[in-house]
């Protein structure tokens, strides 16, 4: 199974036991989208700027960026940089061959005679355009207030 992340709007502010059954609570969820790991580390430096919140089992925190291994609340104050990242990246790759090939992390060799590489990261070019309006459309709902976008990292 490949790692993801996944987003959920939702109405309301969740407690901590809310936010691990959150699948099972369809009914909390508005929207939502899940967003392959390789597509997320390839981002990740403009998803650094995002303000946001850090939560855990302690309450909420203030934050910058998403939570790689953990939970992160989007709010209002999130959603016009939100927003702006993934039009910005959705009209960046809407240039792209509808096979998108991209660099990926450095992989090490197993071996110390071999040298590394960079492993290469496949996506339909639909399917990410896809995902990224998605993401658009939940940064729309979170800006009118009244609900907050929950990510869970991998």
């Amino acid at each position: 199974m490949a790692l993801e992340h996944e987003f959920y709007l939702v109405r309301d502010i969740l407690q901590m036991d809310g936010i691990m059954h959150i699948k099972e609570k369809t009914i909390l969820i508005l929207d939502s989208v899940i967003i392959d790991d390789d597509l997320i580390l390839y981002i990740s430096d403009s998803l650094k700027w995002l303000p946001s919140k850090l939560v855990n089992f302690q309450g909420m925190s203030d934050y910058t960026g998403i939570a790689y291994y953990g939970i992160t609340l989007f709010d209002q104050q999130s959603a016009p940089l939100l927003y702006r990242i993934f039009c910005g990246w959705r009209d960046l790759f809407l240039n792209a061959p509808s096979k998108l090939e991209l660099t990926g992390s450095y992989i090490f060799p197993d071996e110390m005679d071999d040298m590394g590489e960079y492993e290469k990261l496949v996506f339909k070019k639909e399917d990410v355009l896809r995902q990224f309006e998605k993401m658009i459309t939940l940064a729309e709902y979170l800006a009118n207030g009244n609900c907050y976008i929950y990510h869970i990292g991998i």
